[in-house]
């Protein structure tokens, strides 16, 4: 891992625009040493979300995928996105729709109470994931599923069997992020 201006960067990205993900994941899955008072760092001075308040701050370019991995990381953080996400019709930014299961992962973070759509829909979430979409990335789900709590955590673990490959294929490979893989695999192991 590398830092750009005191803030978390993936290793073998060449430029910072995942960093407010990684901020997050950092944050969410309790990486040793890591200090999760910076995911409070990836917002302008206009209140928008950006991807690094330095190098990429084009608020318009902040997805989902950072959304959803900082606001698990932050309930300061969280709390700031379900504004914008609500005001914005559940529509990121850059044009990203939140799904009720997401939208309930931004509810969960900001201390409200889970709805039973949002339930639901995790619940469908995690079957899809593990078996109709087992290669693509699990991030997002993976916050869900821990800020959901540890029923949905252990479903996800049970069911998706290529979880740790599904991880080290994500982390280990142009990421360079080896060590973060296995934090978080070990993580997982507990469930």
């Amino acid at each position: 891992m590398r830092f750009v201006n005191d803030l978390p960067v993936i290793q073998g990205a060449s430029d910072c625009m995942d960093s407010a993900f990684f901020a997050g994941m950092l944050a969410t899955f309790d990486y040793p040493g890591f200090d999760k008072s910076l995911c409070e760092k990836y917002i302008d001075k206009h209140g928008n979300f950006v991807r690094h308040p330095v190098e990429c701050d084009n608020a318009l370019d902040f997805s989902r995928d950072q959304t959803e991995p900082l606001a698990s990381g932050s309930k300061v953080m969280a709390e700031k996105a379900l504004k914008i996400i609500e005001a914005r019709h559940y529509i990121a930014p850059n044009g990203d729709i939140f799904s009720p299961s997401q939208f309930n992962n931004l509810e969960i973070c900001a201390g409200r109470k889970q709805t039973l759509k949002g339930k639901i829909n995790l619940i469908i979430d995690i079957l899809y994931s593990a078996y109709w979409d087992k290669e693509h990335e699990t991030n997002q789900l993976l916050c869900m599923c821990k800020m959901a709590g540890p029923f949905y955590l252990k479903l996800l673990v049970k069911l998706k069997k290529d979880l740790k490959q599904n991880i080290r294929d994500y982390y280990c490979g142009w990421r360079n992020e080896p060590e973060f893989a296995d934090h978080l695999i070990k993580y997982l192991e507990k469930y």
